[in-house]
């Protein structure tokens, strides 16, 4: 998996780009850059476009993300993030809800603009 990082145009949320297929190794570390460059600018909104990477990783090896390997402490400033997936792809839907189970304000989009509407309207 290969990811990129950078900031909205608008600077208002922190795009995080993924291409291959996932790898919670990778990207649990993309996510702890974007967050360090979010705490850096102010910025509390994350975009992770998959569009271009289905989640191959075991149900377990998801779980295992959402409640062992993120610190499920209460997060220095409230964050917001919306993943964006292909229409046709589900396989990030079990992550939404693990993710929403220990208490992360994760939604899943299969419509990029909407995605960045919502972190917008947030």
């Amino acid at each position: 998996m290969e990811y990129t990082i950078k900031v909205s145009e608008n600077k208002r949320y922190i795009l995080m780009t993924y291409k291959g297929t996932i790898d919670n190794r990778k990207a649990f570390e993309c996510s702890e850059k974007a967050q360090t460059l979010g705490k850096e600018l102010g910025i509390n909104k994350f975009l992770i476009d998959s569009r271009n990477c289905p989640n191959e990783e075991p149900a377990a090896s998801n779980y295992n993300l959402a409640y062992k390997d993120i610190p499920n402490e209460p997060p220095a400033f409230n964050t917001i993030i919306a993943i964006v997936a292909s229409p046709d792809d589900h396989s990030h839907d079990f992550i939404e809800t693990v993710f929403r189970n220990t208490a992360k304000n994760v939604t899943l989009f299969r419509d990029y603009n909407e995605a960045v509407s919502y972190l917008e309207d947030q």
